[in-house]
């Protein structure tokens, strides 16, 4: 009866850590993220990961070029170093992972609650509105973030370009719950129906 009980005991502790730990996909990113999601105003943006879809980032043009031409039916070239690849077939997700020349990898993303599937592409930057006063260099430097700002607006608007894509979500929703922006959220594609 011991031996039972203590079997028991390993089984549910094995289980508790289990899912205390999470399970981690080949990009060391937590399946279910509690991070998938983005502000908008104030409400939660819950998103669903996207395992057929990565979106690839290069430091150079001429390496992103080079990788949409070894596979021109899964890859697609988004902007001058950055790729949507499909990677539903086994041998190209291989190729993806294991290619060291690409800078950034993160899988696509769904919304999550709606019966069709509507992609969400994230560019590799964050969009923000710092509240008036604040300086953009201000809230960059108390997140530590690793990126360089890519576009100012006059209004203030700025987009910053990660070093890290696997920091997008959290980065900006920290950035966003912190008060010192009026809105801050992921910059990405995705598709929309302007009759609903």
């Amino acid at each position: 009866m011991k031996r039972i009980v203590f079997l028991f005991c390993i089984a549910a502790l094995v289980s508790v850590l289990g899912v205390a730990c999470g399970d981690v996909d080949e990009l060391g990113q937590g399946r279910g993220n509690k991070d998938d999601y983005y502000w908008s105003g104030s409400e939660k943006i819950w998103l669903d990961i996207d395992y057929s879809t990565m979106i690839l980032g290069f430091d150079d043009e001429e390496s992103a070029a080079a990788f949409v031409g070894s596979m021109p039916k899964e890859a697609s070239l988004f902007r001058e170093t950055t790729i949507w690849v499909n990677i539903s077939n086994e041998d190209v997700k291989r190729k993806v992972l294991a290619d060291k020349t690409i800078a950034n990898k993160i899988y696509g993303h769904f919304y999550s609650g709606y019966d069709t599937l509507i992609p969400i592409r994230m560019t590799g930057e964050i969009i923000m509105q710092p509240i008036e006063g604040v300086l953009p260099q201000d809230v960059l430097n108390r997140f530590e973030v690793d990126g360089e700002i890519v576009i100012e607006s006059i209004t203030g608007m700025i987009v910053v370009k990660l070093s890290d894509w696997n920091k997008i979500f959290s980065t900006a929703n920290a950035i966003h719950e912190s008060g010192m922006v009026d809105w801050c959220h992921p910059n990405f594609w995705t598709l929309l129906d302007r009759w609903k």
